[in-house]
């Protein structure tokens, strides 16, 4: 810290100490790309999507009847309570919803690239 004197002149003969703080100076980090965060965003971006359009794809080309092999599970008895074109939805709105979690994904990952060369621009 400086201390500087001041002292009033005339009828005060007063000394009063002035204390100025200096700014401490601040460490510079090396700005790092976070290559882990990237590939793993865009890693689980791309099989996310792959899923999706591999459901969707197989609820579009899959034929209507099946096959019958006798020994159904609870699920499969389910399944084929419900109506073809209901399970035909729900696995549409499953396909989309993992594309669109894939391309949330892959934002991110480019959210990462865009952070680091801005933060490498400063």
């Amino acid at each position: 810290m400086i201390k500087k004197r001041v002292s009033a002149t005339g009828a005060e003969s007063k000394v009063t100490i002035v204390k100025k703080n200096t700014p401490k100076p601040k460490k510079i980090l090396p700005v790092k790309f976070d290559k882990e965060g990237f590939f793993l965003a865009w890693g689980i971006g791309i099989v996310v999507i792959g899923i999706g359009v591999l459901i969707i794809w197989a609820t579009n080309t899959a034929p209507a009847g099946g096959t019958n092999t006798g020994a159904y599970t609870v699920a499969q008895r389910l399944a084929k309570l419900m109506p073809e074109s209901t399970k035909e939805i729900l696995a549409m709105i499953l396909g989309g919803l993992f594309i669109l979690f894939g391309l949330f994904c892959l934002l991110l990952g480019l959210r990462i690239v865009f952070r680091y060369l801005k933060d490498k621009a400063r």
